[in-house]
């Protein structure tokens, strides 16, 4: 539960409510985990976490499933690297 309501609140752009949900996650499951990384590494961007973000980031980009996951996570990492 506490999976799908912190990707919902980081869908809503609710940073600050989804990072110290998804934080909590203690296993998470292998389905969820480039959603639960993605949305990490967007939290923790958005609230000027840059080294978090990355670490995050570079998760997301470990465990990405196809195509668009890849290119989606090489954006946001291009964009931390501004």
């Amino acid at each position: 539960a506490r999976v799908q309501l912190g990707l919902l609140e980081a869908d809503d752009q609710d940073f600050e409510s989804a990072l110290p949900l998804l934080s909590k996650i203690k296993i998470i499951p292998p389905e969820y985990e480039y959603e639960v990384y993605y949305a990490l590494a967007q939290c923790n961007a958005n609230l000027d976490h840059s080294a978090e973000a990355l670490r995050y980031a570079n998760k997301a980009k470990q465990v990405a499933k196809n195509d668009t996951q890849r290119n989606e996570v090489q954006n946001l990492l291009a964009e931390l690297a501004r």
